[in-house]
């Protein structure tokens, strides 16, 4: 199957030699043009069409989702038309698409799913996120990583689908999707919350964690428990430090 990434890269390659082009600056600068350029022109590469006119073919045909698949399957990049051309979908069109991606068991698929879904605060991007997140021991760590930081930033409603989805994390076994979770609540505050993010400060597996969580969704009584734990202890720098930050921010001293 031809694919149109490695096709531009052949035709801007060529451009560049015959234009002498080689600095840096230069080649970036004329990158734009040359797209504009060759996304307007038909090959037989592509059945006659121009490769707009080929995206719009498989579009059409069902077969976006197989195309893209293909580039990952052949560990392309991902064309800056192809991208280009999926922004362009409407919405629902966009995200049928893009969950289709998102289920694929190829990791930088699923990867770019993330990239293209993360602007979308729509509840039923933010529970499939969640859900994946959930089954973070799935995915590798490149994937879960970005999806946590998606998830991080802020979705309307978030919180509760968390608290919902987990009995308020206690049917979180694993400690590390547990402090992603702790994380992510964290910046919504709330008495159960601050419960959650107090009790993962006081089992003391990752104090410096907990600390920062507890500065930021804290209140006056997050004071005395980071102080309390503080006394008959000889901390690293590093833990103290952040205790002490985590004081500071609520308004206290130490």
């Amino acid at each position: 199957m031809k694919f149109l990434e490695t096709a531009f890269e052949d035709y801007f390659r060529e451009y560049l030699k015959a234009h002498g082009i080689t600095t840096r600056a230069a080649i970036e600068q004329a990158y734009n043009d040359v797209l504009d350029e060759w996304k307007g022109l038909a090959s037989e590469d592509f059945g006659g069409e121009t490769p707009v006119g080929f995206l719009t073919l498989l579009r059409e045909k069902g077969k976006l989702a197989d195309y893209i698949l293909g580039v990952y399957g052949h560990n392309l990049k991902i064309g800056d038309l192809t991208v280009e051309f999926v922004m362009g979908l409407d919405r629902t069109e966009k995200n049928a698409l893009l969950f289709r991606l998102f289920s694929s068991d190829n990791q930088r698929c699923k990867l770019f799913a993330v990239d293209m879904l993360d602007s979308d605060q729509s509840e039923e991007v933010t529970e499939l996120l969640l859900d994946a997140l959930l089954a973070f021991r799935s995915l590798n760590e490149k994937t879960a990583n970005a999806i946590f930081d998606v998830l991080k930033d802020g979705r309307t409603g978030l919180d509760s689908l968390i608290l919902e989805k987990t009995a308020g994390l206690s049917l979180v076994d694993d400690d590390e999707l547990k402090d992603m979770l702790s994380d992510i609540l964290s910046g919504y505050g709330g008495e159960l919350v601050r419960r959650i993010v107090t009790e993962g400060f006081l089992s003391g597996a990752n104090p410096i964690l907990y600390a920062s969580l507890l500065g930021r969704c804290g209140d006056e009584e997050s004071i005395t428990v980071l102080k309390e734990y503080l006394k008959g202890k000889e901390l690293p720098h590093t833990e103290y430090a952040e205790i002490r930050n985590a004081v500071e921010r609520l308004g206290g001293y130490l």
